[in-house]
């Protein structure tokens, strides 16, 4: 994979058109497969999924409905083609406050954890461990850089 082998490269973008059948709307089979394999290798190498295009970019519902499937699989954007689009990329991808809250406390809780020599802590009847962490930290990251974090 590509991925591998230069170390510039901060994020891999996958193109829908060549993932669709004719006359599917949704990505076939094999093309869920090949965007979870390409979601697999970036998390592999520590780079940043992008969903690729919304061609149609005179419908709103659909683009947002498109970015909130690649937000359930775990990309982390949607390219924009259109200045249109990027309010609506923004919602779905912008973390919500709490969002924002909750990764405050999990950070928090193990945090109070870890000085009391524990490597994981119960939040809200939740185990939450270094791999919850993780993604509490990088959840607020992304707020901060998106402006959602005050």
């Amino acid at each position: 994979m590509i991925a591998a082998v230069s170390t510039p490269i901060m994020s891999v973008l996958t193109g829908q058109g060549r993932l669709r059948q004719p006359g599917l709307l949704l990505v076939p089979i094999n093309g869920m497969r090949r965007r979870l394999a390409l979601l697999v290798a970036c998390r592999a190498y520590g780079l940043r999924p992008i969903d690729g295009p919304f061609g149609d970019f005179g419908d709103s519902d659909g683009f947002i409905a498109a970015a909130k499937r690649a937000a359930v699989l775990g990309y982390e954007g949607k390219w924009a083609i259109h200045p249109s689009q990027i309010e609506l990329a923004n919602q779905v991808y912008t973390p919500s406050e709490a969002e924002v809250t909750k990764a405050r406390r999990i950070v928090s809780a193990m945090a109070d954890a870890a000085k009391a020599g524990k490597g994981a802590v119960s939040l809200d009847g939740r185990l939450i461990d270094i791999a919850g962490i993780r993604m509490a930290e990088a959840l607020l990251k992304k707020a901060v850089a998106m402006g959602a974090a005050a």
